[in-house]
């Protein structure tokens, strides 16, 4: 065989055997961008669009979200994603929350802080009920990256008695 058909096989096959790189983020924009660039690329229409903001029903990671774009005089200044789903079983939150951070993982390696937060330790033990533990107000998930973006922050946590996952990121600075 020649040389440069060996070279050629060699680089096939590394080409074939190399890890994919994770897949790129959903719905990035630069931070800044006008709202019109963000409204005009959008595959759907909004639910809601004030001056402000531009608010979507979107799925991401197998979990249906709400997903809010906020607008400031310069563009683009965060996006928010809120877990909309109606678990009966506060647990399940917790479930979607680590299908999330995987997500995230993938996307962006391991979290900078990943931290279960205890402010009331009743249901500590009882790892079945941590999903109450949440509603109640006793335990919150944490968990924040960093990247050259910005700043990604994911928390689970009480809001009103009622389990709140939010999914926020913002620029640099923020």
């Amino acid at each position: 065989m020649r040389p440069i058909a060996i070279i050629a096989l060699l680089l096939l096959l590394a080409a074939c055997t190399t890890t994919p790189p994770p897949p790129p983020e959903t719905r990035a924009f630069a931070w800044g961008t006008p709202r019109a660039e963000v409204l005009a690329a959008e595959p759907d229409e909004p639910v809601v669009a004030p001056a402000d903001r531009l608010v979507y029903h979107v799925e991401r990671a197998g979990i249906p979200l709400t997903l809010s774009y906020r607008f400031g005089a310069d563009g683009l200044e965060a996006t928010h994603w809120f877990n909309r789903a109606a678990h009966e079983d506060d647990n399940r939150y917790i479930d979607d929350y680590e299908r999330l951070k995987s997500d995230l993982i993938e996307r962006h390696g391991m979290p900078r802080y990943d931290r279960m937060m205890w402010r009331n330790r009743m249901l500590a033990d009882e790892p079945d009920r941590y999903g109450d533990a949440v509603a109640a107000g006793h335990l919150v998930y944490y968990s924040e990256w960093r990247t050259e973006r910005g700043k990604i922050v994911m928390a689970l946590r009480n809001d009103r008695l009622q389990v709140a996952h939010e999914l926020v990121y913002r620029q640099p600075g923020d």
